[in-house]
């Protein structure tokens, strides 16, 4: 057994921790409103005006904040969204693209396989094979 000699204190009695402080930073007021608009015509310049910055500058500070830049978070999310429906729901691909954003279904299928590896439409088959048995055994049950 390894004891440690050697103690360091971090923090006192009166150090309180605040997530609402944490809440009110601008990048998660950022990141909650592309969440909460992502559906819609969601536009950098737009976010960068509500965040009170130029469109330079918000670019820096989200591609430093996120690591990615904002159209491929916003792509992201719109298909980790997409696939969810895809494993859940019985609404065609088209409807999907619509639903979660992409105005071109084209495009969504380009993102889709670039991002996932498979098109939208194998995802799903494939997601219902694996989820075929599970069906199965609790229709047995």
């Amino acid at each position: 057994m390894i004891a440690c000699t050697s103690r360091k204190l971090l923090a006192g009695p009166a150090y309180n921790v605040s997530a609402q402080r944490y809440m009110s930073s601008t990048i998660n007021q950022v990141l909650s409103y592309i969440q909460q608009n992502l559906a819609g015509n969601l536009r950098e310049v737009d976010v960068a005006e509500m965040s009170s910055m130029s469109v330079s500058t918000f670019t820096r500070f989200f591609k430093r904040h996120t690591g990615c830049t904002f159209v491929q978070y916003q792509n992201r999310l719109r298909l980790n969204e997409a696939c969810e429906l895809l494993m859940c729901s019985d609404l065609g691909v088209t409807d999907i693209c619509y639903r979660v954003g992409f105005n071109n279904v084209s495009n969504f299928n380009r993102q889709f396989l670039a991002q996932k590896g498979i098109p939208p439409s194998k995802f799903r088959a494939l997601h219902r094979l694996n989820d075929a048995p599970s069906h199965a055994h609790k229709a047995a049950a």
